[in-house]
Formats: C-alpha cells, sequence, structure tokens
C-alpha cells in the first residue's frame, strides 16, 4: 500500500490520502489555510494537527484534553506513514 501522488508524481501526506483517498495535498493546503511549503511533505500532518489543537483550546477544550487527542491522532499518522513506507 502506497499513498495516493499527484498528477506531478508527488507523494499525498496527507491522512486522507495515506488512508487510500484521492486528496491532493494542495486542496488541504488551501482548505485549511496551511503554508503551501507543507504540502508534499509529513510536516502537513504536524501543522493539522497544531491547527486542530488550536481549535480545540478555542472552542474552550482543557489544554491537557486538546494534547491527548493530538498525541493520539500523532500515533495513528505515524502508523498510517509506516503502513505506506514513508516513515523516516
Amino acid at each position: 500500500m502506497t499513498a495516493n501522488t499527484s498528477s506531478a508524481d508527488k507523494t499525498n501526506y496527507n491522512i486522507m490520502a495515506l488512508r487510500g483517498a484521492t486528496i491532493d495535498d494542495m486542496e488541504y493546503v488551501e482548505t485549511f489555510g496551511l503554508n503551501a511549503d507543507l504540502a508534499y511533505t509529513p510536516g502537513l500532518n504536524d501543522a493539522m494537527l497544531d491547527e486542530a489543537f488550536r481549535q480545540n483550546i478555542d472552542a474552550g477544550m482543557e489544554e491537557s484534553e486538546a494534547n491527548k487527542i493530538r498525541d493520539t491522532h500523532s500515533t495513528g499518522i505515524k502508523r498510517l506513514l509506516a503502513a505506506n513506507g514513508l516513515l523516516k
């Protein structure tokens, strides 16, 4: 199993692509207002986790709970990266 590639043969690292969906990293960058330099890098998921953490805190979640959620999802993403032969 490998992550989807874009038409430019760049590897997509977003979580949906890692799960087999045909979603380009640039779609994530544009949708969530992320730095375009993160597209096609594992750092895209870190930025998404940080954004979700900030949104959880802004919504009133306790920091400890937001950290727990981020850590859980980070572990899952690492497993997907490994399953796709992309863990470095």
